[in-house]
C-alpha cells in the first residue's frame, strides 16, 4: 500500500519514542490524520484510473484535482497544529526565563549598550565564554532591548542582542540542574514539534511524487 511509508515511520515513533512528560500515544494519535489524507488520496487516484467514463485529460484534471484538495486539507491540518506547538513552546521556555533571579537592571543597561558594539558572531563567542552570572545578564539585556536594527551578510535586519536558539539552549542546560522536569518538558515539547513538521513534509512529499 502506498500509505505504508507513513505506517512505518509513525509505529517506528511508536516503538522508540522515549517520553518523561508526554503520554506516547497521544502525542502520536494526531499524525494519523496526515497517514489518512494519504491513504484516502491514494484511493481517489486509483479510483480515477480506473473510471472508464474519463478521458487521459479529464484524469489528469481529476488527479491534480485530488492533489492540490489534499495538499490544503494537509496545510489546514498541520499550521494550526503547528501554531499551537509553537505558541506552547514560547510560553514554557519563558517560564524557565523567568524561574531565574533577575540580574541589576543597571548592568543589564550597561550591558545592552555595551553588546550593540559587537556583531553578532562575537556576541555568540562572548556568550558561550562567559560565565553564568555574565551570561544572564546579557540573556536579560537581549531580552529588554528586543529586535535591533543589524548590518549582516543578508542586508539589513531586525535582530535580537543574542539569537534565542542560543539563548534557549543554555537556559534548558541550566535548567536541567534546577528544574530537570521543566527542562524535560520543553526538550520533548521540541521534539514532537519536529515529529509534527517531519510527517506532514514526508506526507506532503508522498502526494506530490504520486503524480510527478
Amino acid at each position: 500500500m502506498p500509505t505504508d511509508k507513513l505506517e512505518l515511520i509513525i509505529d517506528a515513533h511508536r516503538r522508540n519514542l522515549r517520553f518523561s512528560q508526554y503520554d506516547k500515544e497521544t502525542v502520536l494519535l494526531p499524525l494519523e490524520q496526515a497517514r489518512n489524507l494519504v491513504g484516502a488520496f491514494h484511493k481517489l487516484r486509483a479510483d480515477i484510473a480506473a473510471d472508464r467514463k474519463l478521458t487521459p485529460e479529464g484524469k489528469a484534471d481529476a488527479h491534480a484535482k485530488a492533489r492540490s484538495t489534499t495538499l490544503a486539507a494537509l496545510k489546514a491540518w498541520h499550521e494550526p497544529r503547528l501554531r499551537g506547538l509553537d505558541a506552547d513552546l514560547l510560553q514554557q521556555r519563558a517560564a524557565l526565563m523567568t524561574q531565574t533571579e533577575r540580574p541589576d537592571q543597571a548592568r543589564v543597561n550597561l550591558m545592552a549598550a555595551e553588546l550593540v558594539k559587537f556583531t553578532a558572531q562575537e556576541r555568540a563567542v562572548l556568550y558561550n565564554s562567559a560565565a553564568d552570572a555574565d551570561r544572564r545578564v546579557m540573556e536579560a539585556a537581549s531580552a529588554a532591548t528586543g529586535p535591533l536594527p543589524t548590518k549582516s551578510t543578508n542586508g539589513l535586519e531586525w535582530k535580537k542582542l543574542l539569537e534565542d536558539d542560543l539563548v534557549h539552549e543554555a537556559v534548558l542546560d541550566r535548567a536541567a540542574e534546577t528544574n530537570p522536569a521543566a527542562a524535560a518538558k520543553v526538550q520533548e515539547l521540541g521534539e514532537i514539534r519536529q515529529l509534527e513538521i517531519s510527517i506532514a513534509s514526508i506526507a506532503a512529499a508522498e502526494i506530490q511524487e504520486a503524480l510527478g
